[in-house]
């Protein structure tokens, strides 16, 4: 991530951005066959071209490129060991039970969070509990279904957007979902962001069922 500056220019264009980041698409993968082992490299160059030719314009934006906790001043490597310590302590070592996975997703929310705040910076921390419980509400317990997709990102987005203006935190937010079927395909994103790495920040939150996969990507810009 690169750190944010200002330009002299009001107004962001769709219209020059989309013609940027096609030609950044273009150039990595136009005339080229799909190949499971490129995409991580494909997609990560994508987003670096797109990135690079949008500061390029030098406007005074910041930029998110679509790739647990949101907060001020965030250590990705500090918090993902802490969690880490916090899964492997609750379900590490005993095998899959239906009956016990709502104990062990509060367990380890509950448990990383300590863990956390122990670390005594001055964060304010969003477990992911929020989001999951906005994808549950809306498609927790029921099959995959193509003509319903629209209308459940759609929800998602909405509840979770609703869940984070609730915190009454000084943000911007961008809330990203997907929902692809389980069908064996597999599913790669790459994000990237510029803007200012002491402030801003991002979340992304993984959910599945037995029918389909749910991806909310969630990222928050300081006012």
């Amino acid at each position: 991530m690169e750190e944010f500056s200002s330009g002299d220019e009001v107004g962001f264009s769709p219209d020059d951005a989309s013609n940027a980041v096609k030609e950044c698409i273009e150039g990595v993968i136009g005339g080229v066959d799909y190949s499971q082992n490129k995409v991580n490299q494909w997609t990560a160059s994508i987003v670096e071209h797109s990135l690079t030719q949008l500061v390029k314009q030098a406007k005074a934006f910041k930029y998110i490129g679509n790739d647990v906790f949101i907060c001020v001043g965030f250590s990705p490597d500090d918090a993902s060991n802490a969690v880490k310590e916090c899964i492997e302590g609750v379900i590490g070592g005993v095998d899959y039970s239906q009956n016990k996975v709502n104990q062990w997703t509060a367990s380890i929310v509950e448990h990383s969070l300590t863990q956390l705040v122990k670390q005594a910076k001055a964060f304010k921390y969003i477990g992911n509990d929020v989001f999951i419980c906005c994808i549950e509400g809306v498609i927790g317990g029921v099959d995959y279904s193509q003509n319903k997709v629209n209308q459940w990102t759609a929800s998602i987005v909405e509840h979770s957007l609703t869940q984070l203006v609730k915190q009454a935190k000084a943000f911007k937010y961008i809330v990203n979902c997907a929902i692809m079927q389980k069908s064996g395909a597999g599913l790669h994103t790459a994000n990237s962001c510029y803007w200012d790495t002491t402030t801003d920040g991002s979340c992304t939150v993984k959910w599945e069922n037995r029918t389909m996969y749910c991806v909310v990507s969630v990222f928050a810009v300081a006012l």
